[in-house]
């Protein structure tokens, strides 16, 4: 035999070595570890481990060097509002509730700038002045019952009062009626004393000869018709002053009366008695 044929006798039984263990070393399917077995196999069937989705959330974090800070209950501001003011809300609320000084509780007195005239406690159907107003917010509790103040920085203050709040305690009926407070707070503001300061001395309901609602000005035109309304007389320091509203209206303060008013109203068959339009 030459080299070339023992070369290629050589070649040949390699190769059919090479071919023998690739055959014998074929890999065993083993059965899925995650589905218990073989998911071909009858009689079993496939389930799936589902996740536990808190796994899944995204979690929050803060850039390095900060932490979290839980936000503390804030308490009320006390101690801001001025020992005068303080004194006639504090009286007032007696008056309504006829309570003794030492079952109040002051819960709140803070130094605040109201957005509008309203003082933060705006009432349906009424505009107010436009305009930041520094002022004051109090509330005090009796009973377990609190009742909420506002103070302009005028120290005119009103009770911003919800549903079932008690009317004050007095004989001036004209606290039970929407335009008596009205025109009140404004005579307040226009005087800069206390609302408590203006006293009602009459309230009517009434029918105005005319649209100037018994208070013409000079050089203006009014509607020819009759007009219902009321008519108000509050006093302070023995002084009087007349507001008069038509129609539901806000009531307006009139600054020159006529002498004779009973020409500005038309007469009635029925006697006047409160208004509370």
């Amino acid at each position: 035999m030459g080299i070339r044929d023992f070369i290629k006798s050589f070649l040949l039984v390699l190769a059919m070595t090479v071919v023998g263990t690739g055959c014998t070393s074929s890999p065993t399917l083993q059965p899925d570890a995650t589905t218990g077995g073989d998911k071909h196999s009858p009689g079993t069937s496939a389930t799936a481990e589902t996740p536990d989705r808190s796994e899944l959330r995204p979690v929050q974090t803060l850039p390095p060097g900060l932490e979290r800070v839980e936000t503390p209950e804030v308490e009320p501001v006390v101690g801001e509002v001025p020992e005068e003011i303080l004194v006639e809300i504090i009286a007032d609320l007696i008056k309504r509730t006829g309570a003794e000084r030492e079952d109040i509780q002051v819960i709140r007195a803070e130094a605040v700038v109201w957005n509008d005239g309203s003082l933060g406690c705006p009432k349906p159907g009424e505009f107010y002045i436009q305009m930041l107003i520094s002022g004051y917010w109090l509330v005090l509790e009796v009973e377990g019952v609190e009742y909420d103040y506002r103070v302009s920085d005028k120290g005119n203050f009103k009770l911003c009062e919800g549903e079932n709040m008690p009317p004050i305690n007095s004989s001036d009926t004209g606290n039970q009626y929407p335009l008596v407070s009205q025109a009140k707070e404004d005579l307040a503001e226009r005087l800069g004393v206390p609302v408590t300061k203006i006293e009602l001395l009459k309230i009517e309901e009434v029918t105005w000869r005319d649209g100037s609602l018994g208070c013409p000005q000079p050089g203006m035109l009014y509607t020819q018709a009759l007009v219902n309304g009321s008519k108000i007389q509050l006093v302070h320091n023995g002084t009087i002053y007349q507001y008069h509203s038509g129609r539901g209206g806000a009531p307006f303060l009139c600054e020159n009366p006529p002498k004779d008013m009973d020409e500005a109203i038309a007469p009635s068959e029925a006697p006047p008695g409160l208004s509370d339009e």
